[in-house]
C-alpha cells in the first residue's frame, strides 16, 4: 500500500478497496512485524483507522488498535493509550491558554479554561476550536507531554499517548500523537463556512498512524 515507509508518529492515508477478511501485513525490512485481519466493515464509505504499536517493553512484538469513524457531521476524536513504561499519565484537553487580543496583538492566559479528562480507548465528539493537550500524572498533576490541537468541523482526528522505556533497543519518551495535524488559520476559513472538508476528501481512506 505504502511508497515510503512509516517512521515513528507517522501517518498515511490510503485508498484501498477493502473487504472482511483481507490482511494487512507489515514489515520492517524484509522481516514481518504482524499482521492485521479486517474481521468486518460498515456497508457505506467509512474512514478506518489502523494504528500498530510495540506490545511490551521487552520484545519487539507488535499490537493493533483499530476504529472506523462513524459518517457524522459532528468532529470525532479517538483517543488511544500505547505507551509502554512506568509512567501513569491521562490526557487532558483545554481551551487553549493563550488568546490574541486583536488591537493590541498582546497574548494573555485564558483563567477561565475548561479542562477536560479524554479517556482512553474512545471516541468523542468536540466542538470545533483551538485546544491544548497535556499528559499528567493523575496523582500529582505534574505535566509529562504538552501539544496544541486544532478541531475543524466535520473532521475525523486521533490522539495517542505513545512512546516506550524498551528494555532493548532505542526507547522512546512519553508523548502526544495527533493526526491529521490542522492549522489554526483554518479555523476561520471553517468558521465562515469555506473550510475544504478534509473528511470527504479522505473518504474511503485507510489511514495508517504507526507508533512502532
Amino acid at each position: 500500500l505504502n511508497r515510503r515507509p512509516l517512521v515513528y508518529k507517522d501517518c498515511q492515508d490510503y485508498k484501498p478497496s477493502l473487504h472482511a477478511g483481507d490482511r494487512v501485513d507489515f514489515k520492517v525490512g524484509d522481516a514481518s512485524a504482524g499482521t492485521f485481519t479486517i474481521s468486518d466493515l460498515p456497508q457505506g464509505d467509512a474512514l478506518m483507522l489502523l494504528v500498530i504499536y510495540r506490545h511490551d517493553q521487552a520484545s519487539t512484538a507488535v499490537a493493533f488498535q483499530s476504529h472506523v469513524f462513524a459518517p457524522v457531521q459532528a468532529t470525532q476524536v479517538a483517543v488511544f493509550d500505547t505507551y509502554k513504561g512506568p509512567v501513569q499519565s491521562e490526557l487532558r484537553i483545554q481551551d487553549h491558554a493563550d488568546a490574541a487580543t486583536p488591537a493590541s496583538g498582546v497574548a494573555h492566559v485564558n483563567a477561565s479554561a475548561r479542562s477536560e479528562v479524554l479517556r482512553y480507548d474512545s471516541v468523542v465528539a468536540i466542538d470545533s476550536g483551538a485546544y491544548e493537550l497535556a499528559l499528567t500524572g493523575p496523582s500529582d498533576g505534574k505535566v509529562h507531554a504538552t501539544s496544541e490541537f486544532v478541531a475543524l468541523p466535520k473532521e475525523s482526528y486521533v490522539m495517542i499517548r505513545c512512546g516506550v522505556a524498551s528494555e532493548d533497543g532505542v526507547a522512546y519518551p512519553e508523548d502526544i500523537f495527533v493526526y491529521p495535524r490542522s492549522p489554526r488559520s483554518a479555523l476561520s476559513f471553517a468558521a465562515r463556512g469555506r473550510a475544504l472538508n478534509l473528511a470527504v476528501a479522505i473518504v474511503s481512506a485507510f489511514a495508517f498512524a504507526s507508533v512502532l
